[in-house]
């Protein structure tokens, strides 16, 4: 469930997308996305006892068990998950898997009345603190805002009952604000105004502007803005250098689970916009993040070491990814993103670091990207250390006037100085591409170039029509130590030959 405010009320807000954990069924229907890699649960009352003692230890006092749900003998619904699961039984054959898809559907729409009744029902106060009418902060601009806001957070994380943290409309200077938990009720950071970091990157000792960790139950809404005022020190150095290291993010999300980040915006940052690192059950909603595309090292969102991870309905433009994964990715769900300009959505870097975890299940579905330097893309260092990355799919995907839409680069070295005789020993598979349509502003629109010493396996390319109008003749693809597999248009539209 998400939550939203409403006056001073928590209104406890369902997603009702079904979920399937295999990738082939999740790319024939829309109405069905993948559901998690984590071992599935069930629909029985034993889940949601654990659950409701979960949220009555809280205080909020939610009987799951009265909505009748529990009778329900398929899927599962939890409390700050966003999602509804219906899992099928991965070991299925081809011949069994229509069934359980048809049984998916109907359970996903027999839940549906009891996820309405839930919604109607779940209202529950929360007390309100307001950083300017309780605690001082003054909205000129100049003042700094960080003793009350720390102090207005420490209020309402020791209440036992779910609180709101106001900040009132105007212009806010803010130094820095370390937010820490754990809570002891869901808290809400309802932002309405426009908080403004130091323009002068020496006012920082670390990459930490506007930090919250430890907490479990957390909402960012408000329509508010948070302003890093990071135009000053774009293209100063190196970001290569230790220069970047004390660049602060605009938001770093550390140790958060069951967090709704929803209607507010991130501009200007010095370094990334947003760090979600060792989260669980995350979800972006109607999020911006405005920057132009000279702002260098800005990512939209960077994730890591994080499973449940959404990214819906939002718009990124910056001047580098988009949305970026790093090691430890798992279950991430980007869909209905406009992403442009930028350098896309991508899987990676990975391979640079000693012991980087896997990343597996990424599902990129009915997004556009304008304008950007790079479409959907997954890279790997040369001669990295050993890791794996599988069951990564891109579907639906427009593109305009973007360069390299389809990009696997295994040989990525930005800094031009790698040993590139050394092959990455990162393993790619289960990947696909389906339906990525649009124009090209390079000629070689699809480059898969994968690893010599563990090649690509279980590529799809699936309806590719992508267009170059300059000059050279229309547009190329190509690949390296893989063997796609094609269908659709794929073959006569990219140059692939099968």
């Amino acid at each position: 469930m998400g939550v939203s405010m409403e006056g001073q009320k928590v209104i406890m807000v369902p997603y009702m997308e079904a979920h399937v954990p295999k990738y082939h069924l999740w790319m024939q229907d829309p109405a069905l996305l993948r559901a998690t890699g984590s071992e599935p649960l069930s629909l029985q009352q034993e889940a949601y006892k654990r659950e409701t003692l979960k949220k009555d230890e809280q205080g909020l006092g939610v009987e799951i068990r009265k909505l009748g749900i529990e009778s329900m003998e398929r899927g599962k619904l939890e409390l700050g998950t966003h999602e509804m699961y219906e899992p099928i039984n991965d070991s299925s054959s081809a011949a069994e898997a229509p069934t359980q898809y048809e049984e998916a559907q109907t359970a996903a729409k027999n839940v549906l009345p009891f996820l309405f009744f839930f919604t109607s029902i779940l209202v529950l106060e929360s007390t309100a603190f307001d950083v300017v009418a309780n605690f001082g902060a003054k909205a000129d601009g100049r003042t700094d805002m960080k003793v009350a806001l720390l102090n207005a957070w420490k209020q309402a994380c020791a209440s036992a009952t779910p609180a709101t943290v106001v900040i009132p409309k105007g212009t806010y200077m803010l130094s820095q604000a370390l937010l820490n938990g754990p809570c002891k009720s869901h808290i809400t950071l309802k932002v309405h105004g426009i908080i403004m970091a130091p323009a002068d990157p020496k006012a920082f000792k670390d990459s930490n502007w506007v930090a919250i960790s430890f907490v479990d139950g957390l909402t960012i809404t408000g329509g508010g803005v948070f302003d890093g005022q990071g135009s000053g020190v774009w293209g100063k150095s190196s970001c290569g250098m230790n220069y970047c290291d004390t660049l602060p993010f605009n938001l770093k999300l550390h140790a958060l689970k069951n967090t709704m980040i929803q209607d507010v915006t991130s501009k200007d940052s010095k370094q990334f916009h947003v760090n979600v690192l060792h989260g669980q059950n995350i979800t972006f909603e109607r999020f911006t993040v405005s920057a132009p595309e000279t702002s260098i090292n800005t990512n939209g969102i960077h994730i890591g070491r994080s499973n449940l991870v959404n990214v819906f309905n939002s718009i990124i433009q910056t001047g580098n990814d988009c949305v970026s994964l790093g090691d430890g990715s798992k279950n991430v769900y980007i869909k209905e993103l406009n992403c442009g300009p930028g350098h896309g959505i991508s899987v990676g870097s990975l391979g640079k670091y000693h012991n980087e975890q896997p990343v597996h299940g990424v599902y990129v579905k009915k997004c556009t990207i304008s304008n950007a330097e790079n479409g959907v893309r997954i890279k790997t260092w040369p001669a990295s250390y050993p890791g794996t990355a599988t069951e990564i799919h891109f579907e639906d995907i427009k593109m305009e006037d973007v360069g390299n839409p389809i990009i696997v680069d295994q040989e990525y070295c930005p800094s031009k100085s790698c040993n590139l005789k050394v092959p990455s020993r990162v393993k790619l598979s289960k990947i696909s591409f389906k339906n990525i349509r649009g124009t090209s502003k390079t000629q070689e629109a699809v480059k898969i170039i994968c690893s010599s010493g563990v090649p690509c396996e279980d590529v799809r390319l699936i309806d590719i029509d992508l267009t170059y109008k300059g000059p050279g003749g229309p547009s190329t693809s190509r690949c390296s130590n893989v063997h796609p597999r094609l269908s659709g248009d794929a073959d006569v539209r990219t140059g692939f030959t099968s």
